[in-house]
């Protein structure tokens, strides 16, 4: 009888024990499990690099997972009503086009301003901070958007020209080349020509891959091309600097609800060290080494980060 006894109290406690285990167990699955932060990204090489690189910093700084979330068909437009939506967390953009969507939302109130689209950049911050509650980071580092490439060999012909207003004063001698897109443009090289009155003996339409090859080879003196594009550090190219402004700035920056940033610890900090990062060679480094190279994008990445102590 008293064996008996003895077995079912020790079964009782047994069970107790599995009880009071699995219940201690169940905050610690629920706090590891701080849900997975939304990066939006346009279907382009450079903002995928940056879409990833987030999604490693936020992984690696914070408790929190993060998903590069892709759409084909995405928009600067859509990317904003997405975020205003909660359908997205964060995104990747240039200022000027973060601007257009923040102002054309509150037309109203901004139309008197005169700045429109070209207001500056911390007032655009303030906008985003106080009409949408959205973060809006300083530059990644680098402007996007067009400039004027010249080989540092011709460069130095030139008596080491650096802006577009040196080019002018040689332009009558020179041959430019351009995408057949850029010279069509209403706001593209006939505007720019009149804006720096460039007198270039002969203007020539190729692709990008064409163009900087004619440029390396003597064909043509400058060549107008993307800031990142992959044929900057290929060629290793100098960019003139745009000294009058012809092309309106477009910081590259990022936005971020600040619900997000309030939700999850250490997510600002991680994201914050983006800011200043990258250069415009950086990126087209970046770009030539994964999609020109074939280098796994998250492997080479991580090595970038660790290579610099960033993670």
């Amino acid at each position: 009888m008293n064996m008996r006894r003895f077995l079912f109290y020790s079964m009782v406690l047994c069970v107790i024990f599995l009880v009071s285990g699995c219940g201690s167990n169940q905050p610690a699955s629920s706090d590891e499990n701080v849900g997975t932060i939304r990066i939006g990204i346009k279907n382009t090489e450079e903002q995928e690099i940056l879409g990833t690189l987030a999604k490693i910093l936020i992984e690696e700084k914070t408790d929190a997972s993060a998903e590069v979330v892709l759409d084909d068909d995405v928009t600067s437009e859509t990317l904003f009503e997405d975020l205003q939506n909660e359908d997205l967390d964060m995104y990747f953009d240039y200022s000027g086009s973060i601007g257009e969507n923040a102002l054309s939302m509150n037309e109203e109130e901004h139309s008197s301003s005169g700045e429109g689209v070209a207001m500056v950049f911390v007032e655009l911050q303030n906008t985003l901070a106080g009409e949408y509650m959205m973060h809006l980071s300083n530059s990644v580092g680098y402007e996007g958007g067009l400039t004027i490439y010249i080989t540092p060999q011709r460069r130095e012909e030139l008596n080491q020209i650096s802006s577009f207003s040196e080019l002018a004063e040689v332009s009558g001698d020179l041959v430019i080349g351009m995408p057949e897109g850029f010279k069509e443009r209403v706001d593209g090289y006939a505007a720019m020509k009149e804006f720096y009155d460039f007198r270039f003996k002969d203007v020539k339409t190729y692709s990008e891959e064409e163009g900087f090859w004619a440029l390396v080879h003597g064909e043509i003196d400058v060549m107008v091309g993307d800031t990142t594009s992959i044929y900057n550090s290929l060629y290793n190219l100098t960019l003139l600097s745009d000294d009058q402004r012809f092309f309106q700035p477009q910081i590259t920056c990022y936005v971020v609800r600040n619900a997000v940033l309030e939700e999850y610890e250490g997510l600002e900090d991680s994201l914050s060290i983006m800011e200043g990062m990258l250069t415009s060679g950086n990126m087209s480094s970046m770009k030539r080494r994964v999609y020109y190279e074939g280098q796994d994008l998250e492997s080479y990445l991580h090595d970038y980060l660790r290579a610099r102590n960033l993670i």
